[in-house]
């Protein structure tokens, strides 16, 4: 079957003030379109309330970036036609929808028509049977077809991908993450990000040259976030200073003298940069 559009809802920031809304619908437009251009995806999109729909060749590739953009709550890629198009189109596509499946379809309509959803819903339900082999159960299908009415627009599709939903990066302060080689910093980073907070990173390496850090797997790590934020900022750190200027302190003080070593760091650095929390 071959789509010719991708179909974006957002959640959360449906719930929020007209103000706030538009606001986060901007950065979101603006956080796709990095994500997308990043990947040189060409692409065009038309935004409508509550939906954007991205028209692309891409199809797959396209669904491989958009999953990791925050604020995204689904997509479903999507067959598009016009709506005096829209009984030779579901003819043509029916033995593609379902092939031996129970079915049932939805019908969501947005504008004025002179049919309800549900007369649509018969309607288009008839061809498909008429023009598969396959049989229709409203409570527990084997495939669901939506049918997405906008005006004379109509979306067709059997996904919705669920994606991570939160708030688009950049709709809540900066911040600063202490990133070390270990599981739990990169996780609370990438749940503040989900929250909006772009981040910037610092990590205090261990070793003398900064030459030595080129396989060190903290650049995946980053690599890794960098997919769910589009541009990064990075600092390095060396623990050889705090070392030397530990010398002489205590073993059993080191670790929480070295701590209270990074959370001064991580807040002379975010005063630079105008960071608003510490992760």
């Amino acid at each position: 079957m071959k789509y010719n559009i991708i179909l974006i809802r957002y959640g959360e920031i449906f719930l929020k003030s007209e103000r706030v809304r538009k606001k986060y619908e901007s950065i979101l437009l603006k956080n796709i379109k990095r994500s997308l251009s990043k990947e040189k995806i060409d692409f065009e999109l038309k935004i409508e309330r509550g939906r954007y729909f991205l028209e692309t060749e891409q199809i797959d590739e396209s669904v491989e970036v958009l999953k990791k953009v925050f604020g995204i709550h689904s997509i479903s890629p999507c067959i598009h036609t016009k709506l005096n198009e829209l009984n030779s189109t579901i003819e043509q596509i029916s033995k593609k929808l379902v092939q031996n499946e129970t079915f049932k379809i939805e019908v969501h309509r947005v504008g004025e028509h002179d049919f309800s959803s549900q007369d649509l819903a018969k309607r288009l339900g008839a061809i498909v049977l008429e023009n598969s082999k396959s049989s229709v159960n409203v409570k527990e299908p084997d495939k669901t077809i939506w049918v997405e009415v906008r005006d004379q627009d109509v979306y067709i599709f059997t996904d919705k991908i669920l994606c991570y939903g939160g708030l688009p990066v950049g709709a809540s302060g900066r911040s600063i993450s202490l990133l070390s080689g270990g599981i739990d910093s990169p996780v609370s980073s990438w749940m503040i990000m989900s929250r909006g907070a772009p981040l910037d990173f610092i990590h205090v390496y261990a070793l003398r040259e900064e030459s030595e850090n080129e396989n060190n797997k903290i650049f995946e790590i980053i690599k890794v976030l960098g997919k769910y934020q589009n541009t990064i900022r990075f600092w390095f750190a060396p623990y050889y200073f705090f070392e030397m200027a530990s010398i002489n302190v205590p073993k059993r003080y080191q670790l929480i003298l070295f701590r209270r070593f990074l959370s001064r760091l991580a807040t002379n650095i975010g005063e630079m940069v105008d960071a608003k929390g510490l992760v």
